[in-house]
């Protein structure tokens, strides 16, 4: 991000890795590279990384460290220097804190994260049973707040599923995803119909997601005692840490 002022953005449904633009100068170009790796075993560490720009000078570093960058060389005194000579003296500086950048963006790339916990999926009556002790998941919690009222005539969600997605794809994600999928719903409360209404950035999630959707089922709604077909909005918000869904109920 600090050399092309982007994030970098790789196809995690092929398992590809960022492509590295050309304008980027090596030993940077090589570096970048290994460490945005897809398997986390092969991505380069702090010792190779330093081993990269100090050949053969760097010592073992221990996790969490960052090896040092070498001192400014003492000059013997000379004849002052011409102003062209000044200007490029006057750039060591800064050339120096954009290495120092580096090697810290590059460190916090490098360094092995945990695997992101996947919520697992819940049934109503999981949920119900929940609430009755005392306690209730993150999931659970933020799709019952998002949910119309519970009344008969207006029908409500009894079996949610939440989509499978592997935690290596989460982990690529940056921020929050949120993908909508209408679904309609019959008489008996099974999905008949879904289809994506806000698909988001992914196709891989659109897909996981509109897979999940068809699995949902509802208590359905009554007109004048007698159970009608709805038309419901689920949301799923996709992170690194969670997937949590919402519903909104369109019509009747």
């Amino acid at each position: 991000e600090v050399l092309t002022q982007r994030l970098p953005v790789g196809d995690s449904q092929r398992n590809e890795p960022p492509a590295t633009p050309n304008g980027i100068p090596q030993p940077f170009r090589e570096i970048i590279e290994n460490c945005l790796r897809i398997d986390p075993a092969r991505r380069w560490t702090v010792t190779q990384i330093a081993d990269r720009l100090q050949p053969g000078q760097s010592e073992t570093a221990s996790q969490g460290s960052v090896a040092a960058l070498p001192t400014t060389p003492k000059v013997a005194p000379g004849p002052p220097l011409a102003a062209e000579d000044r200007k490029k003296s006057a750039k060591w500086p800064y050339a120096i804190a954009l290495v120092a950048a580096v090697l810290v963006v590059v460190f916090l790339v490098a360094r092995p994260k945990p695997p992101a916990s996947l919520p697992p999926e819940q049934t109503s009556q999981d949920r119900d049973a929940s609430t009755a002790g005392g306690g209730a998941s993150t999931t659970a919690s933020s799709s019952r707040a998002a949910e119309p009222g519970k009344g008969a005539s207006e029908g409500r969600v009894v079996e949610r599923v939440i989509p499978r997605i592997s935690p290596g794809a989460l982990r690529s994600i940056t921020g929050k995803i949120r993908i909508q999928v209408k679904v309609n719903v019959d008489k008996a409360g099974n999905v008949t119909e879904a289809r994506l209404k806000s698909p988001g950035p992914s196709k891989y999630f659109a897909a996981r997601a509109l897979e999940a959707a068809r699995g949902w089922k509802f208590k359905p709604a009554l007109e004048k005692g007698q159970p009608v077909a709805s038309q419901w909005i689920v949301q799923f918000t996709l992170s690194r840490r969670a997937i949590d869904d919402s519903l909104v109920r369109i019509e009747p």
